[in-house]
């Protein structure tokens, strides 16, 4: 059995370090998070903050479609990088907020539970979103060169992601 073989790779290794970041990222959030008071108002932060980000996606999002509308894949790489990197952080907050809501549900400070039981849903379904945006993004940077296909699949998840946060945002306005 030669070692060529047996190498794990650099693609794996790659995705496997980010999934672990990915899990750690979260799991710190999630720790933070859980001995905190329910407070709705908190939760509206949480959606301002991930209101903003999206925003700085957006515009990353715009150079990497440039660069990569004009054949400049190394110009793109950066820009990749910077909206992977602000899809995590996306991700991370999206967790806070569904945990807030949840904390809002077990004490009992909304006025119509099953507008708050849409919104943890919705917020769920989002982050999912957020997920999948973050995977395409990942891919993105990985393929030589990236294709038409991956980012039609990430213009797609953005326009999924966007028509769950309105969902979540009207639900939220209700509970």
């Amino acid at each position: 059995m030669s070692l060529m073989s047996t190498a794990v790779p650099a693609r794996q290794r790659a995705g496997t370090f980010f999934a672990a970041l990915r899990a750690f990222a979260l799991t710190a959030a999630l720790l933070f998070s859980a001995g905190v008071q329910a407070d709705p108002v908190r939760a509206e932060q949480f959606m301002q903050v991930v209101r903003t980000q999206r925003a700085v996606l957006d515009s990353h999002m715009v150079y990497v479609n440039m660069y990569l509308n004009a054949g400049n894949v190394e110009a793109a790489q950066f820009s990749l990088s910077m909206a992977y990197s602000e899809a995590i952080a996306i991700n991370a907050k999206m967790a806070q907020l569904c945990s807030e809501l949840r904390n809002s549900r077990e004490a009992g400070q909304y006025n119509d539970l099953q507008a708050l039981e849409r919104a943890i849903s919705y917020c769920t379904v989002a982050r999912q979103r957020m997920q999948m945006i973050q995977s395409y993004l990942l891919t993105l940077q990985m393929e030589r060169p990236p294709s038409q296909i991956t980012r039609s699949l990430l213009d797609m998840q953005f326009q999924l992601y966007e028509a769950k946060m309105r969902d979540l945002e009207r639900a939220m306005s209700e509970a």
